[in-house]
């Protein structure tokens, strides 16, 4: 039995934030909608496990479209370099929230994203 972090996340003891789940898909090739879905199930949060049911959704719904790896993790760094220059944290499941929103933005857009753009929009929110 692992006793790190990851020994922690397998007894269900912890769950990972979405930047792990955005590595771990990275390195393993796993669907990051699927994991991002999986850990949203598991929070505490109503919110969050509401989020879920429409990542599941939105996965369903898209599975003709394969997901836009470069897209997400720009957003996903963008979110993170403004939540680092405003001095802010946020929870696991909000962090995904505004991750998955601002996807849904700017794939169903076809626009491509500007790091700086997030960045304001985060530190703005």
């Amino acid at each position: 039995m692992s006793h790190g972090t990851l020994g922690l996340y397998e007894q269900g003891k912890l769950l990972p934030d979405v930047d792990f789940l955005a590595r771990f898909a990275k390195v393993t090739g796993a669907d990051f909608n699927e994991l991002l879905r999986l850990r949203l199930a598991c929070s505490k949060d109503e919110d969050a496990r509401e989020m879920a049911e429409k990542v599941g959704k939105s996965v369903q719904a898209g599975a003709g479209e394969p997901l836009d790896r470069d897209l997400l993790r720009e957003i996903i760094e963008g979110v993170e370099e403004g939540l680092r220059q405003a001095g802010r944290a946020m929870t696991p499941e909000k962090k995904a929230q505004l991750i998955l929103a601002l996807y849904d933005l700017y794939s169903k857009e076809r626009l491509k994203p500007k790091r700086d753009n997030i960045i304001q929009f985060v530190k703005a929110a």
